[in-house]
């Protein structure tokens, strides 16, 4: 609890994060980076103090994130940037100030299944300048704007035409 990271994945390392309790980290959450990868399930995330997101992937690494709880008073809930992957399912993603789900720089954001992304001041999904993201499965968003950057790569959007609104 508290403490600049609560989890860090570096320089070329793969972990398990799975069914933990990740309160108040003042960075970061999760943070994934340097070429490593981390298996991100079950966990429950939350923050109240100036965050700057619960799970950060960067720097040519990947996770798969699943079936996590996050909840946020600020920060992002999960991001991808700087030519990292991240393939995501059945979050639960709340409360966040600056994105939900975010994606840029390079990188590339797989929604493989239903996310829920509760987002009333800002944007439940965000898709960036060189940003790719591919949408399997509708997403449940119940506040929050879906923002895609003419820049951003799309894909497959779960056959909805309406996505982005």
């Amino acid at each position: 609890m508290g403490g600049g990271a609560g989890v860090g994945i570096s320089r070329g390392s793969s972990a398990r994060v799975i069914n933990n309790v990740i309160l108040d980290s003042t960075i970061v959450g999760i943070f994934i980076n340097t070429s490593s990868y981390g298996e991100i399930r079950g966990n429950t995330m939350d923050s109240s103090s100036g965050n700057f997101s619960q799970i950060f992937t960067t720097g040519s690494s990947s996770a798969d994130v699943f079936n996590n709880t996050i909840t946020a008073s600020s920060g992002g809930g999960i991001d991808a940037v700087f030519a990292s992957s991240v393939e995501a399912g059945d979050n639960n993603v709340s409360g966040t100030v600056s994105g939900g789900i975010t994606v840029a720089q390079n990188a590339h954001m797989f929604l493989r299944s239903e996310n829920t992304v509760n987002n009333p001041d800002g944007q439940a999904i965000f898709c960036g300048f060189t940003g790719s993201l591919r949408v399997d499965q509708i997403q449940m968003i119940t506040a929050g704007t879906v923002f895609v950057d003419p820049g951003c790569e799309i894909d497959n959007v779960a056959g909805d035409p309406s996505f982005p609104p």
